[in-house]
């Protein structure tokens, strides 16, 4: 659900406030006579109504994953990593390709090196082919999306990990990040509240997905050298 659908409440609430009034006014005590406190209270609620009402509008839409759409997500996150060490193609994974690209060597040797970090955050698997005319290694890069909760932040992720720069790939090593998420969109924690109260239990809702993979396809005359110490081969 997203943070339109508390609009229906809304307004079904604000209907029914309004009608009471209209009745008050109309029929006097024989509906409902207000005194201050009781005035305090419904000027109190209906505060709350308007503040959930702006911040349906205000809230920056965040796109939501279904409890199906995140076990799958899950599930796929494995699948997709199986499928590329094995070098056998599954074409249900290729919803995930985010980027299709070419490295050009001036040599036979490539590098792979790491940047500046702590903790990778990215995989790398080769698998070699039979091209002894060719120097061009074929680049993949396929992300799981990153969320948590169903609440999707790919785009508040570090992704773009991979630079080429003379015969040199640098796989971008970036230090742990942390997100939070209610600081990106300060609304949604109370519409998450109030959307999600009856799936919280549920056993894939708290469930955390993201990865990123490069591919990369080299002619098997290339020799690598790995100085980084995480490249996978496909068996």
């Amino acid at each position: 659900m997203t943070s339109l659908s508390t609009i229906p409440i809304i307004i079904s609430f604000a209907f029914i406030f309004l009608i009471v009034i209209i009745l008050s006014k109309v029929l006097g005590s024989k509906v409902w006579t207000a005194t201050v406190n009781q005035w305090i209270v419904v000027g109190y609620l209906a505060l709350g109504l308007i503040s959930i009402f702006v911040l349906s509008f205000t809230t920056e839409e965040v796109k939501k994953y279904s409890i199906e759409e995140r076990k799958a997500m899950y599930e796929d996150e494995t699948g997709l990593w199986n499928s590329l060490l094995s070098g056998k193609k599954n074409s249900d994974y290729e919803k995930y390709l985010q980027k299709e690209w070419e490295i050009e060597l001036t040599s036979d040797q490539i590098r792979i090196v790491p940047h500046l970090g702590t903790d990778i955050k990215a995989d790398v698997i080769v698998e070699t082919r039979e091209d002894s005319n060719s120097n061009v290694i074929y680049a993949k890069t396929y992300v799981i999306p990153y969320q948590y909760r169903g609440n999707d932040f790919t785009r508040h992720a570090s992704l773009d990990y991979f630079t080429f720069e003379k015969n040199t790939l640098i796989v971008q090593q970036v230090n742990n990040q942390e997100f939070r998420f209610y600081e990106m969109y300060p609304g949604m924690q109370i519409l998450d509240q109030i959307n999600d109260n009856n799936i919280e239990h549920d056993a894939y809702y708290s469930l955390f997905t993201g990865r990123t993979i490069l591919f990369l396809n080299v002619p098997s005359h290339v020799n690598i050298i790995d100085e980084s110490g995480y490249i996978y081969y496909v068996r």
